[in-house]
């Protein structure tokens, strides 16, 4: 038997900035954030009048200070040696210093073109699609890791006075709104798309045209209306249309109608979209005054910033203009806009950007045009993982890169119309006249009532200098703490996504030396290891520990019977720190967790601390016996791919921590997740066994089931799907029950209705797939142009079972002009729950393959695997050539794979313990005894114990079995 030591290491220390909280994810979760620093970088020469003087179209420094935000402006002529022409590197190594000693650097803003009058100096990447550099500035924001911005840049690429006005007008009115009287324009949305491209410059006929430019927009639709949209116009270009679709005059109706979100997807460069056609001179031609939208262009080279960076070229992109077009007065165009400067990107990298960043706004992970542009570039690092260009370029290296914003990186994006939030006294601050050094206040919806967590408060005093800051918490709660030493009038800000800004006066009296109660957020960090410790079968706890690193996502934890924990706490804060820590668990198969050395030695656990500042407390007694000065949890039943979550709480009167969960995987080997072994399981409780999983009571076994004789044939085509395919029973998925599904022709089958025939393959959990999906094998399936039949049959077995089979289906990556195509052969099988019965009452899955060939490398091979209908959840078998964990896929050079069998249950497993006959825990004399019983009786064992004592794997126990438990006790 194996101990899982679990070592906590808790450390409470320095804040985040905001921007960050998205984007950090598992790494950080239970940080406290507040607003930080927001860098201006001026070019050469430039006169502060048209940054911060409120006759030109307001003072952008004081608008940020509002925000909460701390705003450093520097020029690039402090940053060079006088007469010097100053290079990116140098502006960088200016940021990172700043930096380095300002850790709460939240945004940069670079204020300037690459030519011009106004010159900010960037950097570039080569293209690997065309001879050619593009401009990016995207290095500016990380010194080591360049997937991990430290802060978040844009660019206001500008060259002239006016330029400066008309985009920093429209960056301080798309939040203040103060000249909108009707803003219900953001409730409009408009997508454009278009399906189109060429060959070396040269036309190809519609049929050659892709076809998800559109696919995503609709897609999109289907998101924005499950998010609450009514008002969506569509302007798509495609080859149904193409000979009366290339102007619409939807775009410019709809935009000077009042749009506040617009998408956009297909064909382009640095002069605009293509098709449906409009351009640079179209924008100038709009008259949407402040009815400003923001604009995401996922398409080539429309946010080329640095078009001329050569000396010829335009000397504005298509997104330089949107920005900048109209007047102080009379806008047109957006607040600020997305685009990449690369003129060739390529269309599946662009879709899963544009689905990403999507996701996250309308999921609220982050509110921000710059964080939420990093969430769709991120997406590629998984999505895409190790894919290069021919030239060697690494692809989600590079289009992280080439995408950015145009505009100011910070701003809130308005997702329909905004809320107003109502402001109410506490009994600590019962008027705007305050008498203490602080404010406290409770923060609710003005039409729910629900409190909000999460709101920025800038508490400004009478010559507009920030001088608190702080960010409301769970219950509302924003308590701001300031230091001034002369009474005066004061505005507190109140800021929150998608809610209006707002403030309130107050007027500062004196300090009367109270205290405010309200909890307010901590910052902490919780880093974990853990160790093996050995047992010996013979009984007795070891000496030596084997220590090995691990993650949040992958621990495993051999013949798991029960987990110990030691912590240690670290403050890294200038206060002192009180506070509880209690250990609970989600786990069904923890019951208890027991303070008490297991050795008999006497423990006190210590549930009240005290940390002054820079106090480090520990309870690891002896790191090679971690039982002592420890507690363990015991693990009863708890066997391969369960989730063991362990929550670690806190409780203070003075700050709010967040829990932390640990989850460890449960693995039957001590370092690593056999294949063997099922995989872990999802939230909601599924796990994949496979054919070799024979360890365990659900392995499936591959029993091919002929129904292309028996079966009805859908009549799938290319790129095809069916709605409302009869089961023929009630099949529970995920909690929901379904009587139908949509079968697609490129193998899959979702639940919910699907009508779009996704042949590009994602990962899961994904929110751009289907909904609701079985994956047996995600990949593009076709009928090499009509020329051959593509059959798939559904057939339900009148015994509980319902069939769907991809029959000989050609490979799309190998179907033009072949003389033996490759073809796949696999089917599904739905058992009826009521028949098949689990302990959810969820219904039972298997996939069959009698012949497989997983050789789309241009596709990211295929995806197999289950996903929950809200797209939040699921077990991931195989994606992109990658198994999973407990996954029996091996890669291989041919990608051939036959009579594998796959089982998605919500059933509990069974494990047997390999030799462990009796199920106390240990390899010993008295399981050669029981094997010797059962065959002296010649009786026919239990499941049980043919599983463990069946070690050669016959499917009999016999002497040999013997044997081999006797030479393992010897060794």
């Amino acid at each position: 038997m194996i101990i899982t030591v679990v070592f906590l290491s808790l450390n409470f220390s320095a804040e985040r900035p905001l921007a960050l909280r998205g984007v950090d994810g598992d790494l950080r979760d239970s940080n406290t954030y507040n607003r930080g620093t927001y860098m201006i970088v001026l070019p050469s020469g430039f006169n502060d009048i048209f940054l911060t003087n409120e006759n030109y179209g307001g003072d952008f420094v004081a608008f940020k200070k509002t925000q909460g935000y701390d705003v450093h402006v520097v020029s690039v002529d402090d940053m060079s040696m006088a007469g010097s022409v100053i290079t990116a590197q140098e502006v960088k190594d200016y940021i990172m210093n700043y930096y380095s000693t300002n850790p709460m650097l939240e945004y940069v803003l670079l204020i300037g073109d690459v030519n011009g009058s106004y010159t900010i100096p960037t950097f570039t990447i080569d293209s690997y699609n065309e001879e050619d550099i593009d401009v990016t500035d995207y290095p500016y924001t990380f010194d080591d890791d360049v997937y991990e911005p430290e802060f978040f840049v844009g660019r206001w690429s500008v060259r002239s006075p006016s330029d400066v006005i008309n985009i920093k007008s429209r960056s301080i009115q798309y939040v203040t709104m103060d000249n909108i009287s009707d803003t219900s324009y953001l409730n409009n949305f408009l997508l454009v798309a278009g399906n189109y491209k060429t060959a070396e410059g040269e036309e190809v006929p519609p049929s050659e045209w892709p076809v998800t430019p559109v696919w995503t927009s609709l897609w999109l639709m289907e998101e924005l209306q499950d998010y609450g949209y009514t008002n969506i116009d569509t302007a798509f270009f495609h080859k149904g249309n193409w000979e009366t679709g290339e102007y619409n005059p939807t775009i410019a109706n709809s935009w000077n109608d009042g749009v506040g979100l617009i998408n956009y997807r297909g064909w382009g460069d640095a002069n605009g979209w293509h098709k449906p056609y409009f351009h640079k001179e179209e924008v100038e031609g709009l008259n949407n005054g402040w009815n400003l939208p923001v604009m995401l262009s996922f398409v080539c080279n429309t946010g080329d910033f640095g078009n001329d960076y050569s000396g010829t070229g335009l000397n504005k992109c298509f997104g330089e203009v949107m920005v900048t077009s109209g007047s102080p007065t009379n806008p047109k165009g957006a607040a600020a806009m997305v685009g990449p400067s690369d003129l060739d990107t390529d269309t599946r990298f662009n879709n899963v950007i544009c689905g990403a960043m999507w996701d996250a706004l309308l999921d609220h992970k982050t509110a921000e045009l710059a964080p939420a542009l990093h969430y769709g570039k991120h997406a590629l690092v998984y999505e895409f993982d190790g894919l290069s260009a021919p030239d060697g370029t690494v692809i989600d290296e590079f289009y992280h890169h080439v995408y950015g914003v145009l505009g100011d990186p910070s701003l809130p994006v308005w997702l329909k119309e905004p809320g107003d939030i109502n402001v109410a006294f506490t009994d600590e601050s019962p008027s705007s006249d305050l008498y203490q050094s602080f404010v406290s206040l409770i923060l609710t919806d003005s039409v729910t009532g629900e409190v909000l967590p999460g709101v920025v408060g800038a508490l400004l005093d009478s010559s507009g200098e920030l001088i608190g800051k702080s960010v409301s918490n769970s219950n509302g709660v924003l308590t701001v703490d300031f230091d001034t030493n002369t009474s005066s009038d004061l505005t507190l800000y109140f800021n929150a996504p998608q809610y209006k800004q707002s403030n309130m006066s107050l007027n500062y009296i004196s300090d009367d030396g109270s205290d405010f109660s309200a909890i307010i957020p901590l910052d902490l960090d919780i880093d974990f290891e853990l160790a093996a410790l050995n047992q010996s079968p013979f009984g007795g706890y070891g000496t030596t520990a084997d220590y090995f690193p691990s993650n949040y996502e992958n621990i495993a934890s051999y013949n798991l019977m029960e987990i110990r924990m030691t912590e240690d706490f670290l403050n890294d804060t200038p206060d002192t720190l009180s506070f509880s820590v209690t250990f609970t668990s989600t786990s069904d198969f923890i019951d208890e967790f027991v303070f008490t050395n297991p050795q008999g030695a006497n423990y006190v656990y210590v549930n009240n601390f005290s940390l002054a500042p820079g106090e480090y407390i520990a309870n690891i007694a002896n790191p090679t016996n971690p039982g002592i000065g420890a507690f363990f949890v015991p693990v009863p039943g708890a066997s391969s791919g369960n989730v063991v979550e362990i929550v670690v709480s806190f409780d203070s009167d003075t700050y709010e921590i967040e829990d932390k969960v640990l989850s460890l995987y449960v693995s039957s080997d001590q370092y690593s997740y056999l294949s063997s072994q099922p995989s872990p399981s999802c939230d909601y409780g599924y796990k994949a066994y496979d054919h070799t999983d024979i360890d365990f009571d659900e392995a499936p076994v591959y029993d091919w089931i002929e129904i292309n004789q028996v079966g009805t044939n859908l009549n799938l085509t290319d790129d095809s799907v069916i709605n409302d395919v009869q089961i023929g029973f009630d099949f529970n998925y995920f909690g929901n029950t379904y009587n139908s599904l949509t079968v697609s022709s490129n193998g899959w089958a979702p639940f919910e209705p699907c009508q779009l025939a996704h042949f590009w393959n994602f990962s899961i959990p994904n929110a751009m797939g289907p909904s609701g999906m079985l994956a047996p094998f995600m990949d593009d399936l076709d009928d090499n142009g009509g020329t051959v039949p593509l059959n798939v049959y559904a057939y339900n077995t009148g015994d509980g079972r319902f069939i769907v089979e991809w029959d000989h289906v050609l490979n799309g990556e190998d179907d033009q002009n072949c003389p033996v195509c490759i073809d796949e052969t696999f089917q599904m099988i739905l058992f009826d729950p009521a028949v098949y019965q689990t302990s959810t009452g969820d219904g039972e899955i298997v996939f069959q393959y009698k012949e497989i060939h997983d050789i789309d490398q241009n596709g990211n091979y295929s995806t197999i695997g289950i996903e929950s209908p809200d797209q939040e959840d699921g077990v991931q078998y195989l994606f992109s050539g990658n198994a999973d964990l407990g996954s029996y896929w091996t890669a291989n050079n041919d990608g051939f794979f036959e009579n594998i069998a796959i089982k998605f249950t919500t059933g509990s497993s069974s494990q047997c313990m390999q030799m462990d006959l009796t199920g106390d825990g240990y390899v010993n004399v008295n399981d050669v005894i029981s094997v010797v019983n059962i065959i002296i009786s010649q009786s026919n064992p239990t499941d049980g114990q043919l599983c463990s004592g069946d070690v050669d794997g016959n499917g009999v126990i016999n002497v040999n079995d013997i044997i081999a438990i006797v030479n393992h006790i010897i060794s």
